[in-house]
């Protein structure tokens, strides 16, 4: 990121960023990573869709950076409420950030395609959040011990294990469900961004 502020050729103070499922998650991540990395130029704001918020940060710090996430209540995909909580999260640790959830709305409800069953879909969405604390470790959420030797993987395994697993999720639009994204999309932007 330090490279694309020093190119010279963008504004610096308006650098943003946009992900989608576990690109959304992604981007969460990064942001309260970023004080880890040395990193100098800074997020102005992050707009996260339908993230996975299966795992997060213990200590969510995210600076000045304006982060919004959305999500539809019938998602299959993601679970609502984890990513309610990883909001007020960072809402609690000093960060300005909102949620909103689609009422009807399916996870990719973003895309112009008709809602479809992706049968082989493995999706495990009450499974309990996985906490990473500030070494960079996950906690077990059975022990509540950090393990720098526990792989997503393992708590993935462990969560279908437990019984939170199921095959098949359905994604897509319909309705004005993508124009609805796409205002809430721009407005978070234009304030943002324009500002």
């Amino acid at each position: 990121m330090d490279q694309l502020a020093a190119s010279g050729q963008i504004d610096v103070e308006r650098i943003a960023t946009q992900g989608h499922s576990r690109g959304g998650a992604a981007i969460l991540s990064a942001l309260c990573m970023a004080r880890h990395t040395g990193f100098t130029a800074k997020m102005c704001a992050a707009y996260a869709a339908y993230p996975w918020s299966g795992q997060q940060f213990l200590n969510p710090l995210v600076g000045t950076t304006k982060v919004r996430s959305v999500v539809g209540d019938q998602d299959e995909w993601c679970s609502a409420q984890q990513i309610q909580g990883q909001i007020q999260a960072i809402r609690l640790a000093g960060g300005e950030a909102s949620c909103r959830i689609f009422e009807g709305a399916h996870h990719s409800f973003d895309r112009e395609t008709p809602v479809e069953l992706v049968a082989e879909a493995s999706v495990a969405r009450g499974a309990p959040t996985i906490y990473i604390d500030d070494t960079g470790a996950s906690i077990h959420p059975v022990t509540g011990v950090a393990d720098p030797e526990v792989s997503e993987r393992d708590l993935m395994l462990y969560g279908i294990k437990a019984g939170y697993g199921k095959r098949g999720a359905k994604l897509g639009t319909s309705g004005d469900l993508a124009a609805e994204f796409h205002d809430d999309m721009m407005a978070f932007w234009k304030r943002c961004l324009q500002a």
